[in-house]
């Protein structure tokens, strides 16, 4: 796959699943893209695709806006040649890059899923794809999965895209009907009305997580069963961590025990399917 347009350095990889999460918004839903169990030739693939998306992302991040939606769009002709599923899912993710480019606030969930749409679900679908997955089925669970990686992301990096780029990550319109402002999200601590725009998030990201539950055992491939569970997994770890922490007063990392314990429930669900109903409010 090309490289875009004057790449920096690329980012390190993910060390596994459990690495500590959003460390930007867009980054959230490559918790997918990495992890031990992925065979050696699709770990390598997926880590090329990784760095194409980590370069693109920095030229959207780092450069004056004009400039970056020049490269980027250069970059996307540039794959008009590229063969093979990673040259199509990459460019649905440079059109949402270029979408947010033009419009940085998030003003609605339509907004937000649409976002989702070309941002994020790219990434289950490519999954499914390398590894010639053959159950139509599964598409739905790989596009919930990636969603609700994709809001976590957003809730996760609310506070810090605001502070440091002005992006507005929540809806604005839940914001005001909480009676609250963007402005909050660039506050060091969470008001009652950016809490409950969280809270309300985590209500449409429980179904996803839960219809997610299903797609290991869609999955022919026993190295990518064991993957996608355990990226399930840790994703609801991290669903009922937000609902508890304050994403504006710092970052967002699961402690040792709760990986541990996604890796339990990762190794059952490989092997007997879905689960109980998930619940992510608050206690």
């Amino acid at each position: 796959m090309n490289a875009p347009e004057s790449p920096a350095p690329a980012a390190a990889p993910h060390g596994g699943a459990a690495a500590d999460f959003a460390a930007s918004a867009e980054s959230a839903p490559d918790l997918l893209l990495h992890g031990r169990y992925l065979a050696p030739a699709r770990a390598a693939e997926l880590a090329e695709f990784a760095r194409f998306l980590a370069d693109a992302r920095r030229i959207a991040r780092d450069a004056d806006p004009a400039e970056a939606a020049r490269r980027l769009a250069t970059t996307e002709q540039s794959l008009a040649a590229t063969p093979g599923p990673a040259g199509v899912q990459a460019r649905h993710i440079l059109q949402a890059l270029q979408r947010e480019l033009a419009e940085p606030r998030c003003r609605t969930w339509s907004d937000l899923m649409l976002q989702a749409r070309f941002a994020a679900m790219p990434l289950g679908r490519l999954l499914l794809v390398l590894h010639d997955e053959p159950d139509p089925r599964a598409a739905a669970p790989a596009d919930a999965l990636s969603g609700a990686l994709f809001l976590l992301g957003r809730i996760a990096a609310c506070g810090t895209e605001a502070r440091t780029t002005g992006r507005s990550l929540l809806p604005e319109a839940w914001l005001r009907e909480a009676q609250g402002e963007p402005a909050m999200l660039a506050e060091a601590r969470a008001t009652p009305a950016v809490r409950a725009t969280i809270a309300r998030l985590l209500e449409r990201a429980g179904p996803m997580l839960e219809q997610a539950r299903a797609l290991p055992g869609l999955t022919a491939d026993p190295d990518l069963r064991r993957h996608l569970a355990l990226a399930g997994a840790i994703a609801e770890r991290l669903a009922r961590r937000l609902a508890r922490a304050d994403p504006l007063a710092g970052p967002i990392r699961l402690p040792p025990w709760d990986r541990a314990r996604a890796e339990f429930t990762a190794r059952w669900r490989a092997r007997r399917g879905p689960a109980r109903a998930l619940d992510t409010r608050a206690p």
